[in-house]
Formats: structure tokens, C-alpha cells, sequence
């Protein structure tokens, strides 16, 4: 990939690079998250903004050479901002690099318009969440459980982190087969959908980053919002 090339890409992370420079990971529909070099001087990058990117290079050393705004702006500030934040730290620990992936690019601006745009932003992060695991290969079953059969409603099932769903055997955190029936069909207003969704949702994230602590969460733990 030596040859100038464009594409709609959001930043979703940035750090210092060598002496003036600076490494950016942009999440794109074709190449999925990609690393550019580009000088730190330039024209600071907006975050949350689709931006159409031109860049070259080969190998790692990519370099950004021209940007600018092409979608709609979306004002995430105060909260807003940190669940922001939160959904760029999950893209950038958990989507491995030239990782192909429209969906995750269509997801991801979705949620940043209905982060914006809706009452209560709650279940924009849970179906995010959700759905960024589904497509990355480590979704769990909601309609299934782990002997194969169907989620019933008229049933109460226990979670095993990292495997999915069995019918209770105690009366310990049980959860009800209408709050999976719900989840699984993303219907938020269902009782109790989005407490468990979340408590779920943030054991297998965990699981996933492996010990890594996402600063978004904790700007935000003493309000639990996330």
C-alpha cells in the first residue's frame, strides 16, 4: 500500500510518536483500525467526527497526508464526552489492527448519533457493547443455553463468565428468562434488562482486556455511570 489512498475514518486514539510526531488510530470501514504517523504540529484531529483521511506508506509506517470534516458533527461534551471515550477505548484495546470490519465502522457512528441525540444513553452503550462482542467472535448465546436448549421464559438461569447461560441449580443470582429473552432482542425497557445487561456486558469486556484499565471508567466510577 505504497500509493495514495482515502478513506471515512473516525480517530480513536493518540499518542506521542519519535521526536515530533505522533501515532493515530483510526478506525475505518475497509482497513478496520489503522495506525498513521503524521507531524504532531499539524492542526489538532477531532474526535468524534467522521473525517475523510488521505494516507500512504507501506508496512507500519503509514503517514497521514490530508484530512477533513465530511460527516456530521457530533457534540459529546461533558458526559457525553466520557462515554465518548469509553466506546474509543474499547475499540482500541479489543479490534486488532487492519482488522476488517464494516459493521464495527456502521456501529460505531450509530452510537456516537444516538449517544447525542436520545434521552437516555444507556442503551446505545449496552447494544453497543453487545454487538462490538458479537462481531469480534466472543458474543454470547442469549437464546441458547449451555445444554443446547432454548432460553425459556418460564425459567431462571445463572451466568458462567465467558460461557453463557444455565438453568439454575441455586437460588444465587439467578436471572430470569425474560431478561435474556429481552437482551438478546435488545428490548431496554424491559424490567431489569439494562442492570443485568451491563453487569454481564462488563464481566466478559473484562475478561477480554485481560486486566487493562480503561481510564473512561474510571472518570466515571463514582457516578457508575458505566
Amino acid at each position: 500500500m505504497s500509493g495514495r489512498k482515502q478513506q471515512p475514518a473516525y480517530i480513536i486514539h493518540r499518542k506521542p510518536w519519535m521526536d515530533e510526531s505522533e501515532l493515530i488510530e483510526c478506525l475505518t470501514p475497509e482497513y478496520g483500525k489503522l495506525p498513521l504517523i503524521r507531524k504532531r504540529a499539524s492542526r489538532p484531529l477531532p474526535l468524534f467526527q467522521e473525517l475523510t483521511i488521505e494516507f500512504s506508506g507501506r508496512s507500519e509506517q503509514k503517514r497521514l497526508l490530508e484530512w477533513q470534516v465530511s460527516g456530521a458533527v457530533h457534540q459529546l461534551s461533558g458526559s457525553l464526552g466520557f462515554y465518548g471515550l469509553y466506546i474509543n477505548e474499547l475499540i482500541y484495546h479489543l479490534l486488532g489492527r487492519y482488522d476488517h470490519n464494516s459493521v464495527i465502522y456502521g456501529l460505531y457512528s450509530s452510537t456516537l448519533h444516538l449517544l447525542q441525540h436520545s434521552a437516555d444513553t444507556h442503551p446505545a452503550i449496552r447494544y453497543f457493547e453487545k454487538t462490538l462482542l458479537e462481531q469480534l467472535g466472543y458474543g454470547l448465546d442469549w437464546l441458547v443455553d449451555l445444554q443446547g436448549q432454548s432460553i425459556s421464559k418460564d425459567n431462571a438461569y445463572q451466568y458462567y463468565a465467558g460461557n453463557g447461560f444455565a438453568v439454575a441449580t441455586s437460588s444465587t443470582a439467578v436471572i430470569s428468562g425474560v431478561i435474556l429473552l429481552a437482551i438478546a432482542h435488545n428490548e431496554w425497557q424491559a424490567e431489569s434488562a439494562l442492570f443485568w445487561a451491563k453487569r454481564i456486558l462488563t464481566t466478559e469486556i473484562n475478561l477480554l482486556l485481560g486486566g487493562k484499565t480503561l481510564k473512561s471508567r474510571e472518570l466515571f466510577e463514582s457516578a457508575s455511570q458505566l
